[in-house]
């Protein structure tokens, strides 16, 4: 893996993080989700493992919960991407996620750039394309 390529994965890995602590902080419950999405047979199924980070690849990166007023619970799926770009097959499988109503909203999660030094976690409504800051 070249230098390059390593610094990607570490400054994801760490967007990733901040995402995950400024949901917690907003009152959501959050956990990195296990299961993937088959697009042939549109399932789902177990995510993989990676052998050398142990930890799964599952998509998309988080399943969040809060309860509601009414005793029920709002629940959630977020995927975080420092640009925003879901690839073509990512798009497949969140409108297999959405078409099966496994989630009531999916959301992806980019970095915004305030004062062209502090980073804000920018949330997209894959249903309504609406951004939002918080959730």
């Amino acid at each position: 893996m070249t230098n390059q390529g390593r610094r990607n994965k570490i400054n994801g890995a760490n967007f990733e993080r901040k995402c995950r602590e400024h949901l917690t902080e907003q009152g959501w419950n959050v956990s990195k989700f296990q299961s993937n999405v088959d697009i042939p047979t549109k399932k789902l199924i177990p995510a993989k493992s990676n052998r050398f980070l142990m930890r799964t690849t599952g998509f998309p990166d988080f399943i969040c919960w809060k309860a509601n007023t009414d005793g029920g619970y709002n629940v959630i799926a977020v995927e975080s991407k420092i640009n925003g770009y879901l690839s073509k097959e990512e798009k497949q499988k969140i409108e297999i996620l959405l078409e099966l109503n496994i989630f009531s909203n999916i959301y992806v999660v980019r970095k915004e750039k305030r004062d062209g030094r502090a980073t804000f976690p920018l949330y997209i409504n894959t249903r309504t394309q609406e951004w939002k800051l918080s959730l």
